[in-house]
């Protein structure tokens, strides 16, 4: 995760909640995923790797909808506080 930070975002991030996985269907394939808390600790964020990419704070998650394997991680990230 730290390393596609750098990689793909230009910035290093802390990572301070990892989310227990979540399984989907994706294209008719079964896939694993997780989500992170991170913070930004050195660089500024940008959309180097991306053609579409957007930072919102936390408290915005609920103005946006998501698809159904997206919705279950906003809901999770919108009841876990990082330490």
């Amino acid at each position: 995760m730290r390393r596609l930070a750098k990689e793909r975002l230009g910035i290093e991030v802390e990572i301070t909640i990892g989310q227990p996985p979540v399984l989907a269907q994706i294209d008719g394939r079964s896939v694993e995923m997780r989500y992170f808390h991170c913070e930004v600790t050195a660089g500024e964020p940008s959309s180097r790797s991306y053609a579409e990419i957007r930072w919102i704070p936390k408290a915005h998650l609920r103005e946006y909808e998501f698809d159904d394997v997206s919705q279950p991680v906003a809901t999770w990230f919108l009841s876990n506080e990082p330490r």
